[in-house]
């Protein structure tokens, strides 16, 4: 499990930063960057609080 997230983490991240350089290219999109920014941080709290949350669960919980 815990490859199979790195991998997937490491995929989307790169995914991200693509789509964020390309928006930073084009200076119009000044908007969409402050919404990317806080969308970008929400996700990534997310997707550490399930994997903190599932890692808690497999650990504590036997």
């Amino acid at each position: 499990m815990s490859r199979g997230f790195k991998k997937f983490s490491k995929n989307s991240y790169k995914f991200f930063l693509l789509i964020y350089k390309t928006y930073k290219l084009t200076k119009k999109f000044h908007e969409f960057d402050r919404i990317f920014k806080k969308l970008y941080n929400l996700l990534n709290f997310v997707v550490f609080s399930v994997f903190l949350g599932v890692g808690y669960g497999k650990y504590c919980i036997k």
